[in-house]
């Protein structure tokens, strides 16, 4: 249990920060400190956030769903952003060989 919840949980950061750095190689270092930062704010900001719901509210049904509305705006940010946005060289074909490279 502790595994799978291991990997359903961290499993995505190992991701993000690869892709974070081979965006941009030159300055990897930078941008993984800088995703990372605006990345886990979220655990900052959003626990008072949500009690301070809670509490005016004496419901825990308001700040789930405050936390479901900020997921799916999300969630639309991302899937609009990745339609509009170029495909990277090795995501032209499916299955393309090698790791994703793209050049500046």
């Amino acid at each position: 249990l502790v595994i799978v919840l291991g990997t359903a949980t961290q499993g995505g950061n190992a991701v993000y920060q690869v892709a974070i750095a081979e965006e941009d190689v030159e300055r990897a270092g930078w941008a993984s400190g800088v995703g990372m930062a605006l990345g886990f704010s979220g655990a900052i900001v959003a626990p008072p956030i949500f009690g301070a719901v809670v509490d005016t509210t004496d419901s825990y049904v308001a700040g789930l769903v405050l936390t479901a509305g900020v997921v799916a705006v999300a969630v639309a940010t991302v899937v609009r952003l990745a339609r509009s946005a170029p495909l990277a060289p090795g995501l032209a074909g499916v299955g393309a060989p090698g790791p994703i490279r793209t050049s500046r």
